[in-house]
């Protein structure tokens, strides 16, 4: 899409509206259609990902007797903490 628009050979799909530009492209923050040349890369992580991603690191590192250093809230909420070295889940 990025080449097609540059050089001219883009098919418009859909109709422009109040979000988008003449060619469905959705406007910046100020209403405006952006300047292709100074467009980069980025990458959008959905929702609270990161979040669930560090809970789960932290239940794996629980259950596997990891010391967790981190000293954040997560690592104090999760109940498969070790003690004394001695990890409760492997007991079984």
């Amino acid at each position: 899409m990025f080449q097609g628009r540059k050089n001219g050979s883009i098919k418009i799909w859909g109709e422009a509206g109040k979000d988008r530009d003449e060619f469905s492209w959705l406007l910046c923050t100020n209403r405006q259609a952006h300047e292709q040349e100074k467009l980069m890369l980025t990458q959008i992580i959905a929702g609270d990902s990161l979040l669930q991603l560090g809970k789960k690191v932290h239940d794996v590192r629980a259950l596997c007797c990891i010391p967790q250093y981190c000293g954040c809230p997560m690592s104090k909420e999760n109940p498969l903490k070790s003690t004394n070295g001695i990890c409760k889940v492997i007991s079984t």
